[in-house]
């Protein structure tokens, strides 16, 4: 790193959280690249990093050689006259989730994450904490899911995501919990109350329209999945509907079956499967995520 020391400063500005969940994922945001993090801001406008090095190079690096799809306007400078640059992609979709965008009916597995706790969670640590505390987490869920699927909504404390094969979805959501336990070690020092995660996973046939409104989605599995989610925070285990499990096909999953519960909203009890949650990460998992999220503050 001493070669940097005395090259030309220059400030990128991301303002979507996928695009720097892609920079988190690659590290290109941790010390020991061909960049040190000088300094770091939060603003209300987006995530700022103040960085030295090769600029040039960093996305060299983000797009592993090839022209890097995404636009750098000058946006003002800082207060000691570095530049700033504002990075955004140019096109959908984002380079880190896979694209699932149609019109129509499909048959899809969607994954919904549900934070426990999180109104005591935000009376302890107030809006702005708790902001930071929401988008952190979006981050951590984004890049969990990675290209096996899509982020197709994250606001409040929860997550949707959308899966074409059932033992994606699964594996996907297994990853999720992992990173949240990480993520939730990270903030034990911060917050007074321990939050948890409900996974809930359903499978079935999903409405979308491709265009302006291609965020929205109906349809039984997207019920079912908040459903889920919700009874999975008693259990400590993602909870499955059975067109999930009979979709997973013989994969070497860690499923079993559970007791059948009434659904709010359907006559009939849905027969459940589950899947332990791993709460305690990998060493190696924590000291990773660790370092990305020092990268992030």
């Amino acid at each position: 790193m001493e070669g940097h020391k005395n090259a030309a400063r220059r400030v990128l500005v991301i303002e979507d959280a996928e695009t720097l969940a892609l920079f988190l994922q690659r590290r290109l945001l941790a010390d020991g690249q061909a960049f040190v993090v000088e300094r770091a801001r939060r603003s209300g406008n987006g995530h700022r990093k103040d960085l030295e090095g090769d600029y040039d190079l960093v996305l060299a690096q983000l797009q592993g050689g090839e022209a890097a799809p995404w636009t750098q306007e000058p946006a003002g400078q800082g207060k000691a006259g570095a530049p700033w640059f504002r990075l955004q992609p140019q096109a959908q979709p984002s380079p880190l989730n896979r694209e699932i965008v149609f019109d129509g009916v499909r048959v899809l597995s969607v994954v919904v994450a549900d934070i426990e706790h999180s109104t005591p969670l935000t009376r302890a640590l107030g809006p702005l904490a708790m902001l930071e505390f929401l988008k952190e987490f979006y981050l951590e869920m984004i890049q969990a899911v990675g290209r096996a699927g899509c982020t197709k909504q994250y606001s409040g404390d929860q997550v949707l995501a959308l899966f074409e094969e059932p033992s994606e979805a699964v594996a996907a959501a297994l990853r999720m919990c992992e990173a949240f336990a990480a993520f939730r070690a990270r903030w034990r020092e911060r917050a007074s109350v321990e939050p948890g995660l409900g996974v809930g996973i359903a499978t079935g046939m999903v409405a979308s329209d491709g265009g302006a409104f291609r965020h929205v989605l109906a349809g039984a599995p997207v019920i079912v999945a908040a459903r889920l989610s919700a009874l999975s925070k008693g259990e400590g285990a993602i909870l499955l509907d059975e067109t999930t499990y009979r979709g997973l096909r013989g994969a070497d999953l860690p499923v079993r079956k559970a007791r059948p519960q009434q659904i709010k909203g359907f006559a009939s009890p849905f027969q459940l499967y589950k899947v332990d949650i791993p709460w305690d990460p990998p060493a190696e998992h924590q000291v990773q995520m660790e370092t990305l999220a020092q990268a992030a503050l």
